[in-house]
């Protein structure tokens, strides 16, 4: 998702597109808390609230006029529609980032599928802990078969559809 999100900035720059950028990868690194826990493993609560506090950080952006990408993982239903539900429809796209199990496993740069995989990670969407597929995410990317490119270009097209850009 992170890879598709830089490639849609790359896109949306050129067009004069006020954008916040990658506000997953931000949020990260100066906002999360430690998810993991001493015991090696991702802390329900941690995950909840940093969830609740991204979302907040997001809506300031879109406030501000902004369009915002925010490539995190966010496995449940339920936080997706509290998303949903804190702009304006027109306002929020999800996108569903559709990758299989080994193609997450191969493109993870920090090596945290394989620490999973070794039993090192415990709660680690995926294989401890459920994703809950979209049941009706706007746009469905295949990046299994799609390229980084490919599929910025997909939301690139619907971004110019809705009006977002022009």
């Amino acid at each position: 998702a992170r890879t598709a999100a830089v490639a849609i900035i790359k896109h949306a720059n050129p067009c004069g597109v006020a954008l916040a950028g990658d506000l997953g990868e931000a949020y990260r690194r100066a906002l999360a808390c430690d998810t993991e826990s001493a015991f090696g493993g991702i802390v329900a609560f941690n995950r909840a609230l940093d969830a609740a506090t991204a979302r907040e950080v997001a809506k300031l952006f879109v406030d501000a006029g902004l369009i915002v990408t925010c490539s995190f993982i966010s496995p449940f239903r339920s936080e997706r529609q509290m998303v949903r539900e804190l702009v304006d429809e027109a306002e929020f796209i999800e996108i569903f980032v559709d990758a299989p199990l080994e193609v997450c496993m191969q493109r993870d740069p920090k090596g945290l599928y394989k620490k999973a995989q070794a039993g090192e990670i415990k709660n680690f969407t995926g294989f401890d802990s459920p994703y809950e597929a979209p049941e009706s995410a706007e746009i469905h990317l295949k990046t299994g078969d799609l390229s980084a490119e490919d599929a910025a270009e997909r939301v690139i097209e619907t971004l110019i559809e809705r009006g977002f850009i022009g």
